[in-house]
């Protein structure tokens, strides 16, 4: 055969299996990528690099006037966890299951975010100074001891009630379980940038005023981040259970409901 029309023949093969994935990817499987194991750890990724981008542009003080206390950045992640924490106790509701969980940890995080903990006591309602110091009111002793019980209570019941749940999504190894772990594997890892110039001031190493921006991009990005990946945890965990939802046809394609 004249190679011309072999080339043409290749050609023609190839646009037709191009447009076959571009079918398979943009109308077949439109939400595929969310169930990707490895996309929490790489949106984390991400957060960091942005933040080395972020202080590789701009000077220490432009970088921190956004990522400062109560700042852009800081507001912007507790909103977030505001507004999944919200979704999130919408679809337990509904749903059971998880979203509890995911929204209590959302609920918890942005509170933490805003330093909620300690604004309407003298110290923090998690601090032992705040139970055993005598400058705090005993009236103001009773109601926070009775909010950190009712938050522990209500902890520890969603944990015990999403056991089973967990222990799935491990078997299985889906997703959702992955990007948990990813979010469980950033709060030390945040903590300890947050603590490491304390660390380094008490040992005598005083960090310049880049590294030390550098370090708290990376802190506050990465917070940035974790409402983001829980978000990804109630799409993880809603997909499955909308297709589920949907019958089937002979070749396992989803059949619109009528």
């Amino acid at each position: 055969m004249d190679t011309r029309w072999t080339s043409l023949l290749a050609r023609r093969d190839r646009q037709i299996h191009g447009s076959a994935l571009f079918h398979h990817w943009t109308i077949r499987n439109p939400m595929d990528f969310v169930q990707h194991k490895g996309l929490a750890a790489a949106g984390a990724v991400l957060a960091v690099l942005a933040a080395l981008i972020l202080t590789s542009l701009l000077a220490p003080p432009e970088t921190t006037a956004l990522l400062i206390e109560n700042g852009p950045v800081e507001t912007l992640t507790s909103l977030l966890h505001f507004l999944v924490a919200l979704v999130a106790f919408a679809l337990w509701w509904r749903r059971g299951g998880l979203f509890g969980l995911v929204g209590i940890g959302a609920l918890a995080m942005g509170a933490r975010e805003l330093d909620l903990d300690k604004a309407f006591t003298t110290h923090s309602l998690f601090s032992t100074k705040q139970y055993f110091r005598a400058e705090v009111p005993l009236p103001e002793k009773l109601v926070a001891a009775a909010v950190v019980i009712g938050l522990l209570v209500l902890t520890v019941w969603l944990v015990r009630s999403s056991l089973p749940a967990l222990r799935s999504l491990a078997r299985q190894k889906a997703p959702a379980f992955w990007s948990i772990v990813t979010v469980l594997v950033m709060l030390p890892l945040l903590k300890t940038v947050d603590a490491l110039p304390r660390i380094l001031r008490e040992n005598g190493m005083e960090l310049g005023p880049a590294a030390l921006a550098r370090l708290l991009a990376i802190e506050e990005l990465g917070e940035l981040a974790l409402p983001l990946l829980a978000a990804l945890v109630l799409l993880q965990l809603l997909v499955p259970l909308k297709r589920a939802g949907r019958p089937s046809n002979e070749e396992g394609r989803p059949v619109p409901r009528r």
